[in-house]
């Protein structure tokens, strides 16, 4: 639920003045916080990483905040009978805590999504191997350089524009402080778009992998239909989907990052004694591909290498994705 204020626009100098009194506010709660670390235990800090309780911050408003804001709901409901009567007994640092308990993330969930959702143990490994190594790593360099400087604009923007009162939630919170509702509704419908495609994408690419496991080793098994691989992912990603905050995906993205490394050695272990599947490969490809030599380029491929280009359009949306995350 949004504060009723911050599903309607206002001027820029009241998002800009409201996200300063926010970033004065986590100034002093970051001081008390590396107060009480400096005293505790390491027990102590174990338990606060895994709690599921949302740390409340203690209430250390600024003197300007003290206006307008602290009117209560039920004051407001005076003055707009649209407010449900359930909410009318909710005061505004109420909603300041369930707004700030919808954005907290930490240094866990960033890994989470760089290292297993991002790049992932394969993916890029796989790019840098159809690129070729010196055009693989000089590639991934120049796009991972555009990707901190999108961020740290990003990063600007969110610092400059963010607060309790009207919380960033999306791209197209930005778009409406900047350019104006119509903005806002290009870019819903544009990442709506671009996030159908995606989550298609990666439905069929992990069904595919499913499928293939079913098969065995030597591929003489039955195996599963290639539907039911495709449902068995997309049901787990709707459990996983139920998650609501930021934080409450800190358990998950602890799990997901071990799961990652152990998945590396798995398949270093998997390389190394067994072939590739070119049963999928002539899936792809077609039938006339045939079982052939390994091989691995330092520099650029020769031209009849045609996974190349796929390479490099894998590269190229882990930037993308970099960007969506």
């Amino acid at each position: 639920m949004l504060h009723r204020s911050a599903q309607s626009r206002h001027s820029l100098e009241e998002y800009v003045y409201y996200a300063s009194i926010t970033r004065r506010e986590e100034r002093v709660a970051n001081e008390e916080s590396q107060r009480e670390n400096e005293t505790a235990s390491l027990k102590s800090l174990v338990k606060r990483w895994f709690s599921k309780s949302v740390a409340e911050r203690p209430a250390q408003h600024v003197q300007e905040a003290n206006d307008s804001s602290q009117k209560t709901y039920t004051e407001q409901a005076t003055e707009d009978n649209r407010i449900p009567a359930l909410r009318q007994a909710v005061n505004e640092s109420e909603w300041e805590d369930a707004s700030r308990a919808a954005r907290i993330v930490g240094w866990g969930n960033v890994a989470y999504l760089i290292v297993t959702d991002i790049l992932g143990p394969s993916a890029a490994p796989w790019s840098f191997a159809q690129m070729g190594y010196g055009p693989g790593f000089a590639l991934y360099t120049v796009l991972g350089a555009l990707s901190a400087y999108s961020g740290w604009i990003l990063w600007k923007v969110f610092i400059q524009l963010d607060s309790d009162r009207y919380p960033i939630r999306n791209y197209a919170d930005i778009f409406l402080r900047l350019f104006g509702p119509g903005m806002k509704h290009f870019v819903n419908v544009a990442q709506a778009i671009q996030l159908v495609m995606v989550l298609g994408v990666v439905i069929l690419i992990n069904g595919q992998a499913i499928s293939q496991m079913s098969y065995g080793v030597n591929g003489d098994s039955k195996g599963l239909c290639f539907i039911v691989c495709l449902l068995v992912f997309t049901l787990a990603g709707c459990l996983v989907a139920q998650i609501r905050t930021l934080q409450r995906l800190g358990w998950l993205a602890h799990f997901a990052v071990w799961l990652s490394l152990l998945t590396v050695f798995i398949l270093m272990g998997l390389v190394s004694h067994y072939p590739p599947n070119f049963d999928a490969v002539a899936a792809t490809f077609g039938p006339q591909w045939e079982p052939g030599p390994i091989r691995t380029f330092a520099g650029a491929p020769p031209d009849e290498f045609l996974t190349g280009g796929t390479g490099c359009k894998h590269a190229i949306g882990d930037q993308g994705q970099a960007k969506v995350k």
